[in-house]
């Protein structure tokens, strides 16, 4: 091990160091985590739903296979939608049609620009504002849950057996009561839209979401954070210099090997000759030592023939090369 002792010594520090900073930041990324509110309840204080119920709803969907199946929070397989991505445009669409309509008795792609300007805004700023309180609950407007329960309507019936959804169901690669049991359904719905309401709420202390904006949502105006967008660069520029380092380090670092590789005593090659007399001759040679072995293949065609087709690829020369000569117009 000595010669390679301090490659060793630079594989366990790289490592150690690695091992370390992950461990760090999944430590730091697990005590920021979105939190799971104890109950999410209407503004007159009745109980909506509560933990218990995303809790189970999210056992509900990894039972169905889970991120394979869809994602959740942009993690997984893609066979189906992103829910999260797909509840958040199909309620912020309800939301802003049902303010639309509260205002100006319209749907709001009917409204003028500074008309949707106006009910846009008010959106972004109910649903950003979302916070949890000190006792651990979350407020919810009429408006919020009208627009909640009919998106949620959506998901119950995709996982069920409702036909008007089985072509979509086929897209997405899902089977007919792709969870049977209405409880879990409605459980899944309410873990879906805990996971829509993190990704559209302010985290304390930032001017982003739980997720850093994600995901890409016109209709709250959600784009990357600046931080989001230069640790994605910084990250890709490390990528690709750690890559340049090793290859130099490869290239010009290392030591040449300290023995060349020699030929080997023998060099044989074959040498198939058409000869004045008009039959064929197949030649063992050695090089080095000038000894030559004619075999006549008029005595043996068919072996000879053989023999040359299997010695041609059994045979190298000194340099490693597959060789088989043809040397026309003269014997050998």
């Amino acid at each position: 091990m000595g010669e390679y002792k301090k490659y060793w010594i630079a594989v366990v520090a790289v490592l150690i160091i690695g091992f370390s900073i992950l461990g760090y930041l999944g430590t730091d990324v697990y005590h920021q985590a979105p939190p799971v509110p104890t109950a999410y309840v209407s503004q007159d204080g009745q109980v909506l739903f509560t933990k218990d119920d995303i809790l189970h709803g999210q056992s509900a969907w990894q039972s169905t296979g889970g991120q394979s199946v869809g994602t959740v929070l942009g993690h997984g397989a893609y066979q189906a939608p992103d829910w999260t991505a797909d509840w958040l445009h199909k309620e912020v669409s309800v939301m802003l049609d049902i303010k639309s309509q509260e205002a100006f008795g319209v749907l709001y792609e009917q409204l003028g620009d500074v008309q949707k300007a106006a009910v846009k805004e008010a959106v972004k700023a109910e649903y950003f504002n979302s916070a949890v309180r000190e006792d651990g609950t979350v407020v919810l407007s009429p408006e919020r849950i009208t627009a909640m329960n009919l998106t949620g309507q959506y998901f119950i019936e995709l996982y069920g057996d409702n036909p008007k959804l089985s072509e979509t169901r086929d897209h997405f690669a899902m089977k007919d009561n792709t969870l049977p049991e209405l409880k879990d359904r409605i459980d899944m719905a309410r873990f879906f839209f805990w996971t829509t309401w993190m990704a559209s709420t302010q985290r304390p202390g930032t001017d982003a979401t739980y997720t850093n904006n994600w995901p890409h949502e016109p209709l709250l105006d959600h784009n990357p954070t600046p931080e989001s967008v230069a640790w994605s660069v910084v990250s890709v520029i490390i990528l690709l210099c750690g890559i340049g380092i090793v290859v130099w380090m490869w290239a010009f670092g290392r030591k040449q090997d300290e023995h060349e590789l020699t030929p080997p005593i023998y060099d044989f090659g074959i040498i198939f000759t058409p000869t004045w007399y008009g039959w064929y001759h197949c030649a063992l040679h050695r090089r080095r030592t000038g000894f030559l072995w004619h075999s006549i293949g008029a005595v043996f065609p068919i072996f000879y023939c053989s023999y040359l087709a299997y010695s041609s690829i059994l045979v190298l020369d000194c340099d490693g090369i597959l060789e088989c000569r043809f040397i026309l117009g003269a014997d050998y």
